[in-house]
C-alpha cells in the first residue's frame, strides 16, 4: 500500500505556459541582455566570484557558532552541523538578514527574475545536505511558476571531498516537475504528509538520473572559494553530493527567494532595507 511504483521524469513534469514565467524564461533576444542575464538564460545559474563582503560573512559565522555550539567553539564533537532547527532563522536575527538581503545581491536577483524578491527560507547546515537530484520549484505551489531563485553564499573555501553542490547546466529549460503530477504516482496516504518530499526523494532522483543519462548531459560540480555566490533557477536540476570525508565541513549559507507579487500564500512581508524584503512567519 505504501509502495511507490517507478515513474519517469516525463510522468511527473510538464511544459509550463511561457506567459506565466519570468521574462528571461520566455523567448528573449540575448543581444539586449547583460552578461549576468545572458549567463542565466543559457545555464540557469549565475556565479558571482568574491561577491560577499568579509564583515557580513564573519558576523554571520560568529552568530552561527554562538547559537549552534555548546560552548561557542566549533568542534566536530559538539557542533549541531544542521544549523538552526527552523527554516526561517532570519526572523529576529539582524546578522542573517544583513547577509541574506545584501543589497547588491537583491539587485542581481531582481535583474534575473524581473520582480522584487523576498527571502523566505534558510538552510544553515555546515555539512552537505546530500539531497539528491530535484528541481526546487516543484516544492512550491503551482502558481509560483519559477518566479523563484536560490542562493548559495560560501562562508569558507569548499573542499571537493565535502559533498559540493552539483547541477546540470541548461536543465532549467527542461519541463517543470509538479506536485500534482507526482501525487498521481504515489500512494494517496502520502499526499497530506508534510514529509512527502523526503518520502518520495529516492524515486524523484531516480527519474532525474534516468533523464540525465537519456539526454547525455554532464553535471557540473561547483567548488567555490570564500565569498563566492551561486544563484540557481527554480527549475535547475541539482543536488548536494555525498561527502567522501564525513569529517569535512562545507560551510555555506543557502537562501531561497520568491517574487513578492507571486506569493499570495505568504501575505506578510517586511522591508529590511530599501528594496530588500523578507517574508514574516
Amino acid at each position: 500500500m505504501n509502495e511507490i511504483k517507478p515513474f519517469t521524469f516525463e510522468d511527473i513534469s510538464e511544459i509550463p505556459d511561457p506567459l506565466l514565467l519570468p521574462p528571461l524564461d520566455r523567448d528573449v533576444k540575448t543581444d539586449f541582455l547583460t552578461k549576468n542575464q545572458a549567463d542565466w538564460v543559457k545555464n540557469g545559474v549565475l556565479e558571482l566570484p568574491n561577491f560577499m563582503p568579509e564583515n557580513l560573512l564573519e558576523n554571520y559565522k560568529d552568530l552561527w557558532i554562538k547559537e549552534n555550539t555548546k560552548a561557542g567553539v566549533c568542534t566536530l564533537s559538539d557542533t549541531r552541523f544542521g544549523g538552526w532547527p527552523v527554516d526561517t532563522p532570519y526572523m529576529g536575527r539582524p546578522d542573517i538578514l544583513n547577509l541574506g538581503l545584501y543589497p547588491p545581491l537583491m539587485a542581481v536577483l531582481k535583474s534575473l527574475i524581473g520582480d522584487d524578491m523576498g527571502m523566505h527560507l534558510n538552510l544553515t547546515g555546515w555539512k552537505s545536505t546530500q539531497r539528491n537530484w530535484h528541481q526546487d520549484d516543484y516544492l512550491n505551489p503551482a502558481h509560483v511558476n519559477c518566479w523563484y531563485a536560490a542562493v548559495w553564499v560560501t562562508l569558507d573555501d569548499v573542499n571537493p571531498d565535502s559533498g559540493p553542490f552539483e547541477y546540470v547546466p541548461g536543465s532549467h529549460k527542461w519541463p517543470l516537475t509538479r506536485q500534482s503530477r507526482l501525487f498521481g504516482h504515489i500512494p494517496q496516504m502520502m499526499w497530506g504528509n508534510p514529509a512527502w518530499p523526503t518520502l518520495t526523494q529516492e524515486a524523484v532522483s531516480k527519474a532525474f538520473e534516468d533523464e540525465i543519462q537519456k539526454r547525455g548531459v554532464e553535471p557540473v560540480k561547483w567548488i567555490p572559494n570564500k565569498g563566492d555566490v551561486l544563484i540557481w533557477h527554480g527549475r535547475l536540476a541539482h543536488r548536494g553530493t555525498v561527502h567522501t570525508n564525513p569529517n569535512r565541513l562545507r560551510k555555506a549559507f543557502i537562501s531561497h527567494y520568491s517574487a513578492l507579487s507571486k506569493r499570495m500564500d505568504m501575505p506578510r512581508r517586511r522591508e529590511h532595507t530599501p528594496g530588500c524584503w523578507y517574508f514574516e512567519f
